[in-house]
């Protein structure tokens, strides 16, 4: 679904750059580089194959904010017409956005959010909902009783907050639910050490992987 919303935003871009006789640069700044990612990087390209007069300049930080911001300002200094966001930290990335918003070039903020208003439009989903809807599956799935152990991802990342905002707000009405939070930081690898490092310290922990696991999805 975010996927359709942003080809419909780059589709609008594109239909709009395609009137003009001159160049028209978007910057895409990814957060990382997993599957999930290079596959919207993957439609954005098809999308761009459509208009002879379009380019499109993607970087990735590797889920390290400091090099994103450092690539968000190369972005900027290379005077991009549209810059594609997908922050990986709220704090940290925020003020290279603001540079580029102030400098009045449109932002689009996919699937994560920064911590200022100073940005054009935003294209994602409901994460609150994502993580009540998530809470009520696994005390269904419990029957109101049990321990969960929910692996979250990176620290700083609003989806990661908007999500476990949501899980908690609904586990708090089933107090013979005992649940432990960690991070995984959207890393598969990192994501099986933790777990298999909670079961060895305590085997009967139950563990019901939410959606932004990073044992079913490199997010």
């Amino acid at each position: 679904m975010k996927i359709k919303l942003i080809l419909v935003a780059l589709n609008l871009l594109f239909t709009f750059a395609s009137c003009s006789d001159r160049r028209t640069v978007i910057g895409v700044s990814q957060c990382s580089n997993d599957t999930w990612r290079q596959k919207v990087n993957r439609e954005i390209k098809i999308g761009q194959y459509k208009y002879k007069n379009v380019d499109v300049s993607f970087c990735s930080a590797d889920n390290n904010a400091k090099r994103q911001v450092q690539q968000i300002d190369s972005l900027v200094e290379s005077n991009v017409d549209l810059l594609i966001v997908a922050p990986s930290d709220a704090s940290t990335v925020a003020p290279a956005v603001e540079r580029a918003y102030k400098k009045g070039i449109p932002v689009i903020l996919f699937d994560r959010k920064i911590d200022s208003d100073s940005y054009t439009a935003y294209v994602g989903a409901d994460n609150v909902e994502i993580g009540r809807v998530m809470a009520r599956f696994i005390a269904e799935k419990l029957h109101g009783k049990g321990r969960v152990l929910e692996i979250a991802g990176l620290e700083g990342s609003t989806p990661v907050e908007e999500r476990h905002k949501g899980f908690v707000e609904v586990m708090k009405r089933y107090p013979n639910i005992v649940t432990t939070t960690v991070n995984g930081d959207w890393n598969v690898d990192g994501a099986r050490k933790i777990m298999s490092r909670c079961l060895a310290n305590d085997p009967n922990i139950l563990h019901m992987a939410r959606c932004w696991c990073p044992l079913l999805c490199a997010y």
